[in-house]
């Protein structure tokens, strides 16, 4: 259905850009399902989630590559959910970069400027700033297979950016590249789009990309939003055990509420802030591993501390910074806990080696089943 006049205002306003109540399917399966979110002037934003939960089919109708069943994009207060990705003023970089095999980089880069029928000079000056930009120099007369990965994300961005767009559009640009070349070439589109503080959408799987880049993630679930924030918000305040599991590594526990300010979980309580929950309310705890504080039996206090658990390491994993210590407690409940490199001694944290685990009431974080 179309939004309603109300929707429309609400979201039509100074806005860069806005969806509302975006429905898109293929066949019988739903791929996007009331999507709505707003987007100011300048920002960062990631589209993030999981394989198959419709974040580059959202991305292709911002662009003008698909169709919505129903709802609106907005651009600077106008309508364009149907108008053609030429009316859109938007750059758009593929996964796969979509290069032109047989141009070089400097006609790759003009190609959009010879379309527009610019003047030769001015061609020339737009592609040589933007290969001055993105450090493309004695490259200009190259061709796509005769450059890395890392450079030929580098002249898909120079392309997209020739044409000065109001919005860039990047469909998972670094998944193609090695850890290192994704990392140093997330560091440079954050700061190319700093500087010239264009609107950006970008699509990714990876967690720690949207963290590094975004202003502001819309987390993704089966065609929904699950939760919209920053990236300080969608890591410590999740709004559902969804968005809790797929951001960084979780320990998810069932339990029920017992009593004021206490779990009771399969033949053990955590006390935590159980909110207004009332007693027998159903819930889901979030531990994270990091907030988990290891004590070896040997530096036991004398008065027990909440949320003491006793646990046996049956797994190490070393992660570099942290050690990650899969273990056992005495009651059989399994949890993940991070040990900082500085703390972690080998003689005390190995497989077999038993230890004591508290949880601060404050790090527990409770949803409603």
């Amino acid at each position: 259905m179309t939004a309603k006049p109300s929707q429309r205002n609400s979201v039509s306003g100074t806005r860069k850009l806005a969806v509302a109540n975006l429905n898109k399917s293929f066949g019988s399966t739903a791929i996007l399902k009331d999507v709505s979110f707003e987007i100011e002037e300048g920002e960062f934003v990631c589209f993030l989630g999981p394989s198959g939960c419709g974040k580059t089919t959202l991305l292709l109708c911002l662009a003008g590559l698909e169709s919505p069943d129903s709802g609106e994009i907005y651009k600077n207060g106008q309508v364009i959910t149907m108008a053609p990705p030429s009316q859109r003023d938007v750059g758009i970089v593929f996964q796969s970069y979509a290069l032109f095999p047989n141009l070089s980089v400097y006609d790759n880069i003009a190609f959009g400027l010879v379309n527009l029928k610019w003047a030769k000079d001015k061609i020339r000056e737009a592609v040589g700033g933007l290969v001055s930009l993105l450090s493309l120099e004695g490259h200009e007369n190259k061709y796509p297979s005769q450059l890395s990965g890392g450079q030929q994300q580098r002249v898909a961005l120079a392309r997209a950016l020739a044409v000065s767009p109001s919005l860039l559009l990047l469909d998972e640009p670094l998944s193609a590249l090695d850890a290192q070349v994704r990392t140093r070439l997330r560091g440079e589109i954050r700061d190319l789009q700093q500087r010239l503080k264009i609107t950006t959408v970008m699509v990714t799987h990876d967690q720690e990309e949207a963290q590094t880049l975004a202003d502001r993630i819309v987390l993704m679930n089966a065609g929904r939003i699950e939760q919209i924030g920053t990236p300080w918000q969608i890591y410590n305040e999740p709004a559902t055990p969804f968005v809790a599991d797929f951001m960084g590594v979780s320990n998810l526990i069932q339990g029920v509420v017992s009593a004021q300010d206490e779990v009771a979980c399969d033949q053990f309580a955590l006390r935590c802030n159980t909110q207004d929950y009332p007693v027998g309310t159903k819930v889901q705890l979030l531990l994270r591993p990091e907030d988990i504080a290891v004590v070896a039996p040997t530096n036991m206090p004398e008065q027990a501390p909440i949320n003491l658990l006793q646990a046996t390491i049956v797994k190490i994993e070393y992660l570099g910074a942290v050690v990650r210590a899969h273990v056992v407690s005495a009651t059989g409940l399994t949890l993940k806990v991070d040990i900082s490199k500085r703390d972690f001694d080998p003689a005390l944290h190995g497989v077999s080696q038993a230890l004591g685990l508290t949880i601060a009431t404050n790090d527990i974080r409770l949803f409603v089943q």
